[in-house]
């Protein structure tokens, strides 16, 4: 039997504009920062080699709340940033249930290409991102908090937003040149290549722009997955439709490369030591079609799926 899974699940599919907002933070009063899930008050450890690491100036923590601990360990590079009014005592006291060490985070916790890292602007207010954004989006993070991010491979997207405690939006960044001057006055926070930033034309078109919305966090949800051709279309038609259309993009695409190669592989200067290779490719992918009761359509030269 066919098994089709829904790739709608982790795959974006752009359409209209969305409105991503990064969730993680470095924050010194969130749980989730510290080994253990406790914020110490005790000897406090901030060593650890994803601060001092992160870039050339290592990382950036904030302390957003006042409190005592008994001692302070900080990282060879990086830097420890004092709210407004807030302020660290250092008391010389602690136990072992007090200490604690910062945490370092999973790779993908600091992906700009990760859903799990977002929460996304919906009807119903403020909730957690199923997909990536991608060149029709905004990609927006709080001036409040201090955060890492490294910036995805290729990533397209439609700005980038610094917005306030109230999710106002304090400078918008909608060119590449406004977008790479951000992350180079920012080298704590940001780390990678700057994403392309509002330009639909570099990326190939819409159909190209949507193959590279990708998402490096995929959740995939094993209760979309069918086993045969009746179960698909048990799904809702909303769910069919979006696999059928990113199933003929990524066979549009695929099949543009492969034509591609195979002009390049037999121009002239090349066909002697390609040519023959080309063939043999071609030959082979029309066998392994003809085997799974793939039909070609003479006119388009697509293929119908039995």
């Amino acid at each position: 039997m066919m098994k089709l899974v829904s790739i709608a699940a982790f795959v974006g599919v752009a359409t209209a504009a969305d409105t991503y907002k990064w969730k993680n933070n470095n924050d010194w009063s969130n749980k989730g920062n510290w080994v253990g899930g406790k914020v110490p008050s005790g000897d406090v450890d901030l060593s650890a080699g994803c601060i001092g690491d992160f870039g050339p100036l290592g990382g950036v923590i904030k302390m957003d709340v006042s409190g005592s601990v008994g001692s302070l360990t900080l990282p060879r590079d990086g830097e420890l940033k004092l709210s407004e009014g807030v302020s660290i005592t250092l008391t010389g006291e602690s136990t072992d249930d007090s200490a604690g060490a910062w945490r370092c985070k999973e790779h993908r916790e600091y992906l700009s290409t990760c859903s799990e890292n977002f929460q996304i602007d919906g009807p119903d207010g403020w909730m957690d991102a199923e997909s990536a954004p991608c060149y029709t989006d905004i990609l927006q993070f709080s001036e409040g908090t201090a955060t890492s991010i490294i910036w995805g491979a290729g990533q397209y997207v439609r700005s980038v937003e610094e917005v306030d405690a109230d999710d106002n939006v304090v400078e918008s960044f909608k060119t590449q040149v406004a977008v790479q001057a951000l992350d180079d006055a920012n080298q704590r926070v940001f780390q990678g290549n700057a994403p392309i930033v509002n330009a639909l034309s570099e990326c190939g078109g819409e159909v190209m722009c949507q193959m590279k919305c990708m998402d490096a966090c995929p959740e995939r949800d094993l209760a979309k997955s069918v086993e045969d051709r009746e179960d698909f279309f048990t799904l809702d038609e909303e769910v069919r439709n979006v696999v059928i259309e990113q199933a003929r993009m990524d066979r549009d695409v695929l099949n543009q490369l492969r034509y591609n190669a195979f002009q390049a592989f037999m121009a002239p200067k090349s066909k002697d030591k390609l040519g023959d290779a080309a063939i043999t490719i071609q030959a082979t992918y029309d066998e392994e079609m003809k085997a799974s009761g793939y039909t070609r359509e003479q006119q388009n030269g697509q293929f119908n799926i039995p």
